[in-house]
């Protein structure tokens, strides 16, 4: 009888991975293994993005890198995947297929959980760009809070500030002015964002509180998009 090695539990492990190569092409559904031939080819680093069902969004594979088990594999350990698309299925992961309930059933889970993965993708995509649109606002920020500081008003225009010509790609109009609440705010007013969904004329707010700091805020539509902090 040929000896085989006994199922780890890395291969036992069937659960579908997705993840975001260096080049920003996303591979899918692969294994565990793969995900880890991918990391020690240097395919993968620890900003890498990783997703698999039960996690809640796509997430930097060196958050998570005791999951996969990559503190026990060297560099050296797992030679480079021919095809990190397509891996090598071991006698135990044919097994947990087979038990899983055959073929045809795998294919449709898979196909599952590719239709749950690519939304959200999209939607750290999405949160990308507006994040991307708040750091850009960076230097409103500044003139607002320093005109406010010396001028103990709130001003009445991107003049004041002597920024009128800013601009920030999917924003079609910025305004400075006061809630009623009497707080120095800035609103931007977004034209068609990338990956952001029906992102024409939603609105994002950053209001100057009164430990110096900046909230932020936006329109309803917007909320999934939101970094955590202006939710």
């Amino acid at each position: 009888m040929t000896n085989q090695k006994p199922c780890t539990e890395g291969a036992m492990d069937s659960t579908p991975w997705y993840y975001v190569d260096r080049q920003r092409n996303r591979h899918g559904p692969v294994t565990a293994e793969a995900v880890r031939q991918a990391y020690t080819a240097g395919i993968l680093d620890g900003a890498s993005l990783v997703w698999r069902e039960g996690m809640a969004e796509w997430t930097p594979l060196g958050q998570i890198v005791a999951d996969l088990g990559l503190e026990r594999i060297p560099p050296s350990a797992a030679p480079p995947p021919a095809d990190i698309g397509a891996p090598r299925r071991s006698g135990c992961a044919t097994a947990a297929i087979v038990v899983g309930g055959g073929g045809v059933f795998l294919v449709i889970v898979l196909a599952i959980l590719a239709a749950i993965a690519l939304p959200a993708y999209q939607d750290y995509l999405g949160r990308a760009e507006l994040s991307r649109i708040l750091a850009e606002a960076a230097p409103l920020k500044t003139a607002l809070a320093d005109f406010s500081a010396n001028t103990d008003r709130c001003p009445r225009g991107l003049d004041e500030l002597g920024l009128e010509d800013l601009t920030i790609a999917g924003v079609d109009e910025i305004a400075v002015g006061a809630f009623d609440d009497g707080r120095c705010a800035i609103e931007l007013h977004l034209g068609e964002v990338d990956k952001v969904r029906d992102s024409t004329g939603q609105r994002l707010w950053l209001s100057l509180e009164n430990d110096g700091g900046f909230g932020c805020s936006g329109d309803e539509a917007l909320f999934r998009y939101l970094p955590q902090s202006c939710r």
